[in-house]
């Protein structure tokens, strides 16, 4: 009976504890207001994305992709898609992800200090930089990322 109960208590746990992002399909972006009040679950969906492997819940990770996406097209900040960023993502698309996702946190990190389109990149491309580094995620670096590594 002890061994059942501690078996349904962990799994009760890592339940709760478990990230999901479900909720933000249907998280609605209309106004100004409502982009800036989801600056929180941004950052939030962006240090998911960097601190788990590329291949852990694909699902959750696709969900919070999108939701940074959705949020680009219409808040505030002005977002640069250049060559720069291409040699570096190539045709990755989960680089490709991990950048949108960098840039974002930069430009929400950055507060009301505006930042040039070059040190978007540069920092953006400091975290990849990083979380490629980190072998366990399972990511490997581009030409571009190796050069910077």
């Amino acid at each position: 009976m002890k061994k059942i109960l501690i078996i349904l208590a962990l799994f009760m746990c890592t339940t709760i504890f478990a990230q999901d992002f479900s909720f933000l399909e249907k998280y609605e972006l209309k106004s100004d207001e409502s982009y800036v009040k989801a600056e929180p679950k941004v950052l939030e969906c962006a240090n998911y994305l960097f601190s788990h492997p590329i291949k852990e819940n694909e699902l959750n990770r696709l969900i919070a992709t999108q939701f940074i996406m959705r949020w680009m097209e219409g808040c505030k900040h002005t977002f640069t898609i250049d060559n720069k960023m291409t040699d570096l993502v190539s045709d990755n698309k989960d680089l490709f992800g991990l950048y949108l996702a960098g840039m974002s946190k930069v430009v929400i990190e950055s507060g009301a200090t505006e930042l040039s389109a070059t040190e978007v990149h540069d920092k953006t491309a400091a975290l990849l930089v990083a979380y490629c580094k980190n072998e366990s995620n399972g990511v490997k670096p581009t030409k571009g990322l190796k050069k910077l590594m």
